[in-house]
């Protein structure tokens, strides 16, 4: 009989659970992602680090909210931000 095995990531997945599987590495790269870009940075002034929430369930459907102490930092963090987003 044949067998065949889903593996995600080195680790096997029942096929009905591959969209959570794919989702769950999905948002975890991105999250990695964030955090490489961003998670550097602090305010200059009030030395807090930003708030980000990203909002979406889906790559065609995702956006970003930035929040922080300080207008300043909310641009630093947009700014570093657009610079990755085109790189």
């Amino acid at each position: 009989m044949l067998k065949i095995t889903f593996k995600i990531d080195g680790k096997p997945v029942k096929p009905n659970d591959i969209g959570d599987v794919i989702r769950a590495t999905f948002f975890v790269a991105i999250e990695n992602h964030v955090r490489e870009t961003l998670g550097v940075l602090t305010c200059p002034i009030h030395h807090e680090a930003p708030q980000i929430t990203i909002h979406g369930d889906d790559l065609d459907n995702m956006s970003f909210e930035f929040n922080g102490c300080c207008d300043e930092l909310i641009s630093m963090v947009e700014e570093l931000f657009n610079q990755q987003e085109v790189s």
